[in-house]
């Protein structure tokens, strides 16, 4: 992975920057908000590896939670793509937590900027 990220719970303050998942007041911002959706969306995941035949500029994760497996995707310009998930149903879970299900083994989704896990 060539995008680490570390998280800071209370403001950190780096310079005339404050960075962490709650504001100076101690309010979540919306980083708090995607960790608390990436978090219960992976729930105890382990990860599987990386998912082969995407488009260009795409990256998927695979991870495995128990019968579920979570599919973390992304990209860094919308684009669509269609993943043949061999299930029976499918969720889809933004990187805010609104989730949609849809009852086809294969789902279409436009990868955004941002991490979007699958569950």
């Amino acid at each position: 992975m060539d995008k680490p990220f570390a998280f800071s719970l209370p403001p950190l303050n780096e310079g005339s920057t404050f960075f962490g998942l709650l504001t100076r007041d101690w309010a979540p911002n919306a980083a708090f908000t995607a960790e608390s959706a990436m978090t219960a969306a992976l729930g105890h995941a382990a990860y599987v590896g990386t998912l082969p035949g995407l488009p260009a500029g795409v990256t998927a994760f695979a991870f495995a939670d128990g019968d579920d497996q979570v599919i973390a995707l992304w990209s860094e310009n919308p684009t669509d793509v269609t993943l043949d998930l061999g299930a029976d149903k499918a969720t889809r879970t933004t990187i805010v937590g609104t989730s949609t299900s849809s009852p086809r083994p294969t789902t279409g989704t436009t990868s955004r900027p941002s991490p979007t896990p699958r569950i």
